[in-house]
């Protein structure tokens, strides 16, 4: 047999309590020691591990113009759409700019 060391990060998600009631439900009704339930990690300190490399520029780019549109980000950072709207998601739940 074969073993293989994973490294995992768990990142917490906001779920509503009947969402994840069904979740934990389901879990247990599957095979027994099949999952493993571990530590909560703070969802805000994994996003943080997560930032688009870009965010803390975008950041201080976002906060001098006071708002700031997607085509903006776009030539600013010289980055796709996909890139952008990630980016500007990450802006908006950290409270940078407006939803």
């Amino acid at each position: 047999m074969v073993q293989t060391k994973v490294n995992e990060k768990r990142c917490s998600v906001n779920v509503s309590p009947e969402s994840g009631n069904v979740v934990a439900s389901f879990l247990a009704d599957e095979d027994e020691g099949a999952y493993a339930l571990s530590e909560v990690t703070d969802g805000d300190e994994c996003m943080k591990e997560q930032r688009d490399p870009l965010f803390e520029e975008a950041s201080r780019y976002a906060k001098r113009k006071e708002d700031v549109t997607t085509s903006e980000l776009q030539r600013k950072f010289a980055i796709g759409y996909i890139r952008e709207n990630r980016l500007l998601a990450q802006l908006k739940s950290a409270g940078v700019v407006k939803k």
